[in-house]
C-alpha cells in the first residue's frame, strides 16, 4: 500500500486516535482498492455452468477454497421426485450420482469440467465406478432405443457417436434419416453389434472419453465409463 504522506504532516504515536490527513486517506483507499483479494476474485455462479471453467475461473475457485471460502458450482440442484433408483449428492465442486437399484448399486463422480485440481486423488477415485467431467462434452454410446428421447431432450443428439442397438429400430427421424447415414459416411458414427460387451469395450479403448449408457438388464453394469439408467418397470420385485 502506498503510504506516502506530506512531509509537513505530523504523525502521532500516542495511544489515543488521530484523524488521518485527507491525502493519506485518499492514497490508502486508492491503493487498497487495487490490491487483489481472494474473496473479491471468486464470484459465485447463479446457475450451473454450461461449459468448462476457464483457467482464470479455475484459479479463482482454487484460491477461494484454499482461503476457506465456501464454493458452490452447482446452485441448480436435482433430486428424485417422481422417479426411483437414483440419488444425487452435492459437494461444492463435484456431485455424486448413485444408481440405488439393489441389483446395480453403482456410484459416479461428476466434477466441474476445467477444475485446476481434481477433488480426489488416484487412490480415492477407485471408490467410483465411473468418473466424468461435467458438463460432459464427449461422445455418447447408446445401448437401447429408450435412451434416445432423453438424450435428444437434453440437446445432446449430436454427441451420439455409437449405437449398440438394431439400427432399423431407431424411430427418431433426426437420427435415422440424418445423423446415422451422414455419420456412417464420414466416420463420426459407429454401429456396434447388439448385446456385445467386447465390442463396446473395444470401442471404449479406441475412444476413451466416451460415455456409455446402460440399463438394469446390462450384463456389465460396472464397465468403465458406463452410466446405468434403471427403469421403474425393471424392478427385480
Amino acid at each position: 500500500i502506498d503510504a506516502t504522506i506530506n512531509a509537513t504532516t505530523p504523525l502521532s504515536y500516542h495511544c489515543h486516535c488521530h484523524r488521518l490527513p485527507p491525502l493519506f486517506t485518499m492514497k490508502f483507499i486508492l491503493a487498497a482498492s487495487l490490491l487483489p483479494t481472494a474473496i473479491g476474485a471468486y464470484v459465485a455462479p447463479t446457475t450451473n455452468y454450461d461449459r468448462c471453467l476457464t483457467p482464470s475461473e479455475a484459479d479463482d475457485i482454487a484460491t477461494a477454497i484454499s482461503n476457506g471460502i465456501e464454493v458452490d458450482l452447482f446452485p441448480d440442484k436435482v433430486a428424485p421426485d417422481q422417479s426411483s433408483y437414483w440419488d444425487m449428492e452435492y459437494y461444492g465442486t463435484y456431485k455424486i450420482l448413485k444408481n440405488t437399484q439393489d441389483t446395480i448399486s453403482t456410484t459416479y463422480l461428476l466434477y466441474q469440467c476445467g477444475l485446476s485440481t481434481m477433488p480426489f486423488d488416484e487412490t480415492e477415485l477407485t471408490q467410483f465406478d465411473s468418473v466424468f467431467p461435467v458438463p460432459y462434452e464427449g461422445g455418447i454410446v447408446v445401448t437401447a432405443t429408450t435412451q434416445i428421447p432423453n438424450v435428444e431432450i437434453l440437446g445432446r443428439r449430436d454427441q451420439i457417436s455409437a449405437f449398440a442397438i438394431t439400427e432399423n429400430l431407431v424411430s427418431s427421424p433426426c437420427l435415422s434419416q440424418v445423423l446415422i447415414p451422414e455419420g456412417k459416411e464420414n466416420g463420426s458414427v459407429t454401429i456396434l453389434p447388439l448385446y456385445n460387451d467386447t465390442a463396446v469395450e473395444d470401442y471404449l479403448a479406441a475412444n476413451p472419453d466416451s460415455l456409455i449408457l446402460g440399463g438394469s438388464w446390462d450384463s456389465a453394469p460396472k464397465m468403465k465409463n458406463k452410466v446405468v439408467i434403471s427403469d421403474i418397470g425393471e424392478s427385480p420385485q
